[in-house]
């Protein structure tokens, strides 16, 4: 017996593979907010947050001691962002069944569409996608119903972030390193 969220994503994927690629389409965020369940959306902040403090600690230290509110603004859509991604392509590969080294073939490509989503606009994204994404189908040997689904959920969700969670910031102090503590008096 098939359980509801298995039907009601089952109908979210077949919406997603039957609609065109349009720059209207890309704009509506209709059905993304399907694809969640009270639990993703609980522990979306929080793990955007911890992978956001994890950047930090290994990458964001390079910024020097100073971090502006643009910077901390834009660490953390993205992470937002890749948090929220990662939960529908997770959702999506489980779908499809699909696993291990073909999973991380789809990964890539909605990760390069998201990309370029922030890069590109308008027609120049359409250009974009029309050239690169089919490349990328033949290439690695993808699904194009999978690939477009992918593609198109991913367009989809980076403009629920920018609508939804964009301007939202994580308290990103960097903590004192070890030797940087200020010692007791000795």
């Amino acid at each position: 017996m098939e359980s509801i969220e298995a039907r009601r994503l089952d109908g979210v994927l077949e919406e997603l593979r039957k609609r065109p690629i349009t720059l209207e389409e890309i704009l509506t965020v209709d059905p993304i907010p399907a694809l969640f369940n009270p639990f993703d959306l609980k522990i979306l902040l929080p793990k955007a947050s911890y992978m956001t403090k994890r950047w930090l600690a290994k990458r964001g230290l390079q910024l020097g001691r100073i971090l502006t509110l643009e910077t901390k603004v834009k660490v953390s859509y993205g992470m937002i962002k890749k948090a929220l991604l990662e939960i529908i392509y997770r959702r999506i590969m489980g779908f499809y069944g699909i696993t291990g080294v073909d999973q991380l073939k789809y990964f890539n490509l909605g990760n390069k569409v998201a990309r370029a989503y922030e890069r590109y606009e308008g027609p120049q994204l359409l250009k974009w996608l029309d050239r690169t994404v089919k490349r990328m189908i033949e290439d690695g040997r993808l699904d194009k119903d999978i690939a477009k689904v992918v593609v198109l959920a991913t367009l989809k969700a980076c403009t629920y972030a920018r609508n939804k969670y964009y301007g939202t910031y994580f308290d990103l102090e960097p903590e004192a390193r070890p030797e940087e503590a200020p010692s007791n008096g000795s």
